[in-house]
């Protein structure tokens, strides 16, 4: 079973049964009267794209157990949404979950919720990840053009895809607890000047660093296994690479 748009939009309270499997994009949108939402067993897999955007009177959502991936905008304009938890299932969040809401917490130019960064702080010039960050959304700090400075922890396992595309950072060192850096995670960063690569890193994705033209020089550590497609294309000022260990190049 799945729920499709706007599928419930003056309902007050919703249970969600142990047969649903999605919540698709916009199945609650707009629901201005939903105050609760409660979940039966752990079925449900996805939570759509705006699929609670607009729901105004809901002040809390606990994301169950067994949830991966949370669509742009789920929650945006959730207005009196003070009090948010995702589980540890939660392996993908796109961007502007929580535009709007007030879940979210503030600190060294990002926006929280739990363990993930989900957004930069408008007009930011230095974004330092808080330690216990864990997760940086999809997109969280895509076009955050007056972010200079990027201090990330080595809590961090992990960047969603086009995590910083067209950020407007000069310098990056990446912990080596992010084993993967997805595809375009710092594509059009065109100020990008220095780059720091820890052993633990395995896999840099397809487009990671594609366009950033200000690059000469990139080393990699000896726990790198694969470089993906384009992964520093049209880099036109790279000058050297160097490999430590054994590489496959896509």
């Amino acid at each position: 079973m799945v729920f499709k748009r706007a599928a419930f939009k003056h309902q007050e309270n919703i249970v969600i049964d142990k047969d649903v499997q999605s919540i698709n994009s916009e199945a609650f949108y707009g629901a201005k009267n939903l105050r609760s939402v409660t979940f039966n067993g752990n079925s449900v897999k996805t939570i759509g794209k705006n699929a609670f955007n607009g729901c105004e009177s809901l002040t809390s959502f606990s994301v169950p157990s067994g949830v991966g991936f949370i669509g742009e905008k789920a929650f945006a304009n959730c207005s009196t949404l003070t009090e948010f938890s995702i589980p540890k299932s939660v392996t993908r969040v796109e961007r502007y979950v929580f535009s709007g809401a007030k879940c979210c917490e503030t600190e060294g130019g990002a926006y929280y919720v739990g363990d993930w960064a989900v957004d930069c702080v408008p007009d930011a010039s230095t974004v330092s990840l808080r330690s216990g960050t864990k997760h940086i959304a999809d997109r969280a700090f895509m076009d955050c053009k007056s972010v200079k400075t990027l201090y990330l922890p080595n809590s961090l396992e992990s960047m969603g895809i086009e995590a910083f595309y067209g950020s407007g950072i000069t310098e990056v060192n990446i912990p080596g607890s992010v084993t993967s850096i997805e595809s375009g995670a710092f594509k059009f960063c065109i100020s990008l000047e220095k780059l720091t690569l820890n052993n633990g890193t395995q896999i840099i994705g397809s487009n990671a660093f594609s366009n950033c033209n200000r690059l000469t020089s990139v080393e990699f550590p000896e726990s790198l296994d694969r470089i993906l497609g384009s992964a520093f294309y049209d880099c036109t000022s790279l000058k050297e690479l160097i490999f430590n260990g054994y590489t496959s190049i896509a």
